[in-house]
């Protein structure tokens, strides 16, 4: 959508209920219903935030523009939910462990982020790959959305690292449907959805642009 259409179409709204499967287990995007053109001269579009909040891009809840790096934000946290099989956001934690990302990143910075994969996921993946996945998602879900990686550089990676078979540990994976896979997004107020720390990067992120 972001290389290959002309113009380039900014989906808006990707999460988990968003990705169907067909018959060969293909993913195919659906629901445009808030996607937009991006003129091919512009790399932002103002717009009234739409979407799910708690798959969408931060910097695009506090500015209103969305970038081709939103959707990279929202499959990040699609890939996060996939490998630790918990729901992007919990109301029933405390106000600052709600976000997973925020609980996420901040494992990875305490070097505990294993910890929070599901113990399926780290049987099935050798050390070198989940450390290369880890790489990879913190590229997507980074709060400054500069530091993000385009989405066809995050197909290329992916691709890369699904043809290096000994990264992988012995045995074939199952496919199972995911748990949340047809949810439907909560509704919250963006204040409670990020965590302080994410809303203080915000600040400094826009002030250094400014």
């Amino acid at each position: 959508m972001h290389s290959s259409a002309s113009p380039p179409t900014l989906h808006g709204d990707v999460k988990m209920a968003n990705i169907l499967l067909d018959d060969k287990l293909s993913a195919k995007v659906s629901d445009f219903g808030a996607s937009k053109l991006a003129p091919t001269d512009e790399i932002e579009i103002a717009t009234w935030v739409q979407g799910t909040c708690e798959y969408l891009d931060p910097e695009y809840l506090m500015t209103r523009q969305l970038t081709d790096k939103s959707d990279v934000y929202s499959f990040g946290v699609i890939v996060l939910e996939l490998l630790t099989r918990k729901k992007a956001l919990y109301l029933d934690g405390p106000e600052e462990d709600r976000s997973l990302v925020s609980c996420f990143t901040t494992a990875v910075k305490l070097g505990r982020h294993q910890e929070l994969l599901d113990i399926q996921v780290r049987n099935e993946m050798s050390d070198e790959m989940l450390q290369e996945i880890t790489h990879l998602l913190m590229r997507c879900i980074s709060m400054n959305g500069e530091e993000r990686l385009m989405m066809k550089e995050v197909a290329e990676m992916l691709e890369m690292l699904m043809s290096r078979p000994e990264l992988a540990l012995s045995g074939t994976s199952s496919y199972q449907h995911h748990p949340w896979a047809g949810a439907k997004g909560n509704a919250v107020e963006v204040q409670s959805f990020l965590s302080r720390e994410q809303q203080s990067e915000i600040t400094n992120s826009g002030n250094k642009m400014s």
